[in-house]
């Protein structure tokens, strides 16, 4: 198994969080389920976002920060959990 790079972590899941994707760090990270979940949240924040016209922002912004930091936690606790154990954590 390989160490999974923060900077890419934090690449995907912030220039796609822009869009409303920012479960792509996570699933990069192998993290599957926690990844898709974050991206249908997103998704549907960005809908209510649009219909609420911009209301939704105030959702819609912590959560995305939320993410990013949740992210490049996963991707510390991945590496040195491969580090300590030689096989990723999920």
């Amino acid at each position: 198994m390989q160490w999974k790079s923060e900077g890419t972590t934090l690449i995907l899941t912030v220039l796609l969080g822009i869009l409303g994707l920012g479960g792509i760090g996570h699933i990069y990270l192998g993290n599957i389920t926690r990844g898709i979940v974050l991206l249908i949240v997103g998704i549907v924040l960005a809908i209510i976002t649009l219909v609420t016209f911009g209301i939704g922002l105030i959702a819609l912004i912590p959560f995305a920060i939320w993410v990013v930091y949740d992210a490049r936690k996963q991707c510390k606790y991945y590496n040195d959990h491969l580090e300590q154990t030689g096989r990723p954590p999920w």
